[in-house]
Formats: C-alpha cells, sequence, structure tokens
C-alpha cells in the first residue's frame, strides 16, 4: 500500500525506557495526525542480553516503531549498529509504503545517522 507520508526520525522519544524522554516530539507528532499520516522510527540502546528488541504501535494516521538495541561503549560498533538497523527499517517501510514525501529529524545523534543515510542513498530531504 503505497501512501503519502512524513517520515519522522527523532533523537528522543517516550518509550519504555523513559516514559517523559522527548515527550514533546511525541505530542507535536500527536498533534498532526489528523491531517497527515506519520511513520516514527525511534531507535534506542538497553542494558541486557536481549540484541534487539522491537515495538510497534499503530493508530489512526501515525505507526511508530521503537527498536531498542543492545548497548554497547563502543562508539564504532554503536555507529554502525544503529545505521545497520536504519537500514533495514527503512527498506521495510519503503517497500509496504513507498518514500516519504518528507523526512523531519530531530536532535543529531543518533537520529542524524538516518536521516544522512537517506540523503545520500535516496537523495531524499
Amino acid at each position: 500500500m503505497k501512501k503519502d507520508y512524513i517520515l519522522v526520525l527523532p533523537s528522543w522519544y517516550p518509550g519504555r525506557l523513559d516514559a517523559f524522554n522527548g515527550d514533546f516530539n511525541e505530542r507535536l507528532v500527536e498533534s498532526l495526525k489528523d491531517k497527515r499520516f506519520q511513520i516514527v522510527l525511534y531507535i534506542n540502546t538497553v542494558r541486557g542480553n536481549k540484541l534487539e528488541d522491537v515495538e510497534i504501535y499503530e493508530a489512526m494516521n501515525l505507526i511508530v516503531y521503537r527498536i531498542y538495541y543492545k548497548h554497547t561503549k563502543n562508539p564504532f560498533n554503536r555507529f554502525f549498529r544503529i545505521l545497520f538497523i536504519y537500514k533495514r527499517f527503512f527498506s521495510i517501510i519503503f517497500k509496504k509504503y513507498g518514500f516519504p514525501q518528507l523526512v523531519h529529524t530531530y536532535v543529531f545523534f543518533p537520529a542524524g545517522i538516518g536521516s544522512l543515510y537517506l540523503k545520500l542513498r535516496y537523495r531524499l530531504k
């Protein structure tokens, strides 16, 4: 199902680790959901044994993917792990919904990794 949508890439967004982390970003997304279809792709680190965990929330005109990956202290491993997750989920989202009309990024790290990849790979703005 191809659809016109806004892809939101926040570095801060409420999740199971902190219900108030970036709640202003969530309120902005919620305020627009009556007017525009949006997909939020939020990636955050979590401590524990599980390598990766995915939560998907769907409401009218809104889909939120919360991806939690195992914490690492090595900044290079963290960067490439985030890039790998973004690439994988962009592929899933684009196959299902097509390319977004607009990509909205909040705060450069880690969401900027995804937006930079989209700009270089797909020439999206």
